[in-house]
């Protein structure tokens, strides 16, 4: 994968992907709510380094998305 993200034509594809995204992001203080049959997975335990790089303006990953994945991601670190 560092080897993908080396390759400036890869990235250029995978940030482009990300920016296509036809998600919409709600701001910060519109209400947002789970759907009612909504069931987080299960997920298992990561126990390999793990390297999370995150912009610090990112509207679609918002700081308080950090908040739980110290818990089951070991070890970590942000970038």
């Amino acid at each position: 994968m560092l080897r993908d993200w080396q390759n400036r034509d890869a990235a250029f594809g995978m940030i482009n992907y990300y920016r296509a995204s036809p998600m919409v992001v709600p701001t910060m203080d519109e209400p947002f709510e789970l759907p009612a049959d909504y069931s987080p997975p299960d997920l298992p335990d990561l126990t390999i380094p793990t390297l999370v790089i995150r912009a610090l303006d990112d509207l679609a990953l918002p700081k308080e998305t950090l908040e739980g994945p110290d818990q089951v991601i070991d070890p970590r670190t942000l970038a």
